[in-house]
């Protein structure tokens, strides 16, 4: 692991990078707002010749062009005009041609971010955890869990347990050479750690998402709903794991779902029937529903506070959820790091004083452990309890409903079923 020279540990960057140009915020009213590319169309491939004509009927559209998106079920619509905006096409688009016309934004997804597509909270240096058990009777033997998200290192904590490729999968700390660690930096890593605190016999898939040779090079941040089905279709091996849990979402126009990403779910499980997919349900305290963890053969997971009673202050919620976990101050394996943080948003005003932002005293800088808050870490508690099932001779399906519907299990409005899954140590 990596370390760099001694910085004020909360040294931040001064401002916030802006969104790019070529992306913008539609204005849906509180709750419903989401991040699009602009003058672009996702279709599905059936309906893609139809959408392009209707788009190019349109006034004021200079030009259209639909593109197969190779690899995936659907095509890019690229329209030019100064007079309509993505929304508004689509409006026009559901007016013309109906529900079953399947068309819709580029949306942006963050890593089960709020809507300013950062972490709800940064990460705080925290003590080491205890080395993983060895013995052989203890949940997960047999079964792989796919984490595509920032990468991972090779950790000491795992074990050996941790499928990545070095140097592509590695878990990169300061992708833009500033000498900050980045937003989202060590969240692969987290997550694996997670997974295999509950299911230890496991091995963790961890894979970095997307890559630069899948279109333009992604934010650290965010992928477009393309990039990230892009980022998957390169990756079958994810396809083919037992279970796979997903750290990335976001809202969309009318709560219509995401295009690509649902087109490349729909054919990793129709070639693996027994894939379970889980999802953290995002960090904004809102019922609106938030994609993939919206999905009804997704496994949509909110956060439970440090109790592990009551909702967490940041976690999204709704008829959409199907279970909850622990999201608050997870502790977790992480990066070494000795030098400042990225700036982080303010923590949103309903959450003032619930969180405790302090790292261990006893840690000077990150030392490959962290505590951190959010729906992302919620989610692989739920994956690995699935996956103990599953080591227990269970298809998926048959794991998932043991989860979610196991006799005696508590359940909370709008949050689902609470999982609380035993942690090795």
């Amino acid at each position: 692991m990596r370390k760099r020279r001694k910085r004020d540990k909360h040294e931040h960057r001064e401002r916030i990078p802006p969104l790019p140009p070529h992306l913008q915020e539609a204005e849906g009213g509180p709750g419903r707002e989401y991040i699009y590319e602009a003058g672009c169309l996702l279709a599905a491939r059936a309906d893609a010749d139809r959408v392009g004509e209707l788009v190019g009927g349109l006034a004021d559209v200079e030009s259209v062009r639909v593109e197969p998106v190779a690899g995936l079920g659907v095509a890019r619509v690229e329209f030019s005009s100064d007079a309509h905006t993505v929304p508004e096409v689509v409006g026009h688009l559901r007016e013309t041609a109906g529900p079953d016309v399947r068309a819709g934004p580029n949306h942006v997804l963050g890593r089960a971010t709020h809507a300013s597509l950062m972490s709800v909270t940064p990460p705080r240096p925290a003590v080491p955890r205890a080395s993983l058990y060895e013995e052989p009777d203890l949940p997960g033997e047999g079964i792989r869990v796919g984490v595509p998200d920032t990468g991972s290192w090779e950790h000491p904590y795992f074990g050996g347990r941790c499928d990545f490729r070095s140097p592509e999968d590695d878990d990169e700390p300061d992708a833009d050479g500033d000498g900050l660690l980045d937003y989202a930096a060590g969240h692969g890593t987290f997550i694996a750690g997670l997974v295999l605190q509950h299911a230890p016999r496991a091995t963790v898939v961890a894979r970095r998402l997307p890559s630069e040779e899948h279109g333009e090079a992604p934010h650290q941040d965010y992928v477009t709903d393309a990039q990230l089905a892009l980022g998957l279709a390169a990756l079958p091996e994810l396809g083919a794991v037992d279970v796979l849990t997903l750290a990335v979402g976001g809202y969309t126009h009318d709560g219509m779902g995401l295009i690509a990403t649902e087109a490349l779910l729909q054919d990793y499980l129709a070639a693996n029937p027994g894939l379970v997919v889980v999802a953290g349900a995002g960090n904004d305290g809102q019922s609106e529903p938030f994609f993939p963890a919206a999905l009804k053969y997704v496994v949509g997971v909110g956060a439970l506070d440090a109790s592990g009673q009551r909702r967490a202050c940041f976690s999204n919620y709704g008829w959409w959820v199907d279970a909850c976990a622990p999201g608050v101050r997870a502790h977790s394996t992480f990066l070494d790091w000795s030098d400042g943080l990225a700036r982080y948003p303010d923590v949103p005003h309903h959450c003032a004083g619930q969180l405790d932002l302090e790292p261990d005293p006893d840690v000077d800088g990150f030392e490959g452990f962290a505590y951190w808050d959010g729906t992302s870490f919620a989610a692989p508690r739920v994956a690995a309890a699935v996956a103990a099932r599953m080591s227990q001779g269970r298809s998926g399906p048959e794991a998932v409903f043991d989860v979610l519907h196991a006799p005696g299990v508590r359940r909370l409005p709008l949050l689902g079923t609470v999982v609380n899954p035993q942690s090795y140590p």
